[in-house]
């Protein structure tokens, strides 16, 4: 009989500590999503209860961050094996990676996930390297290459920050200049007077001449 009790103790403890870790860890893993810094590069490491924050000015800072000793920078308490969310912001869109550690993984640890992304990424991907050190260099170079593609393939389409089609992007300042180049005052010959002395001195009128100009170019922009 006595077993017996000591077991339902045991149990419950076990129990109560599930159901703590459960509400507990939810509100951390959930404050930590909020805490990812303002730009274009950011991210926030959660390991356990603790969570670190970075950010970089540059698409290369933030790929420094994503190795086993720049996620350690972020959060110390982090050394490679930990189960780990990452929560970040590249060129502005917002993404989540987990690190799982369970034995049901062919290596257990070193699994890496990639959530879906809304309008770029529809279905989560994830990366079983032999470490992860490996996991990660495979994610990066996912990034730099097909990932970075997608996003500035969706941004182009959707964000006025773009840097192909924004304000200030590619092609609106490849078709600025296409335009000033054949209708600015020198290519049309439109002429007025220089100041308003010279205006006087004309007669009060205005000496303009109308001319046209033509070229042609063609430009393209591969995302």
């Amino acid at each position: 009989m006595l077993e017996i009790r000591k077991s339902l103790v045991v149990n419950v403890t076990v129990l109560a500590g599930i159901i703590c870790f459960g509400l507990f860890g939810t509100s951390a893993y959930a404050q930590c999503s909020s805490q990812v810094p303002s730009g274009n590069y950011a991210l926030a490491v959660q390991v356990a209860v603790q969570c670190g924050t970075a950010s970089s000015n540059t698409a290369q800072g933030f790929f420094n961050f994503l190795d086993t000793s720049g996620l350690s920078a972020v959060n110390n308490l982090y050394t490679g094996q930990e189960v780990a969310n990452i929560y970040a912001r590249f060129n502005g869109v917002p993404f989540q990676l987990w690190y799982q550690s369970s034995p049901a993984i062919p290596v257990a640890g070193t699994r890496l996930v990639l959530f879906a992304i809304p309008g770029v990424l529809p279905n989560n991907i994830h990366w079983d390297g032999p470490t992860r050190a490996n996991t990660e260099q495979q994610f990066v170079q996912y990034l730099k290459s097909t990932l970075l593609s997608q996003i500035l393939s969706y941004q182009a389409s959707n964000s006025p920050t773009s840097p192909i089609t924004g304000v200030g992007g590619l092609l609106p300042n490849a078709v600025a200049s296409d335009f000033n180049q054949n209708f600015m005052d020198t290519a049309t010959n439109i002429a007025a007077p220089a100041s308003a002395a010279a205006a006087a001195a004309s007669g009060g009128s205005t000496p303009n001449l109308i001319g046209v100009a033509l070229q042609y170019s063609s430009f393209s922009a591969i995302v």
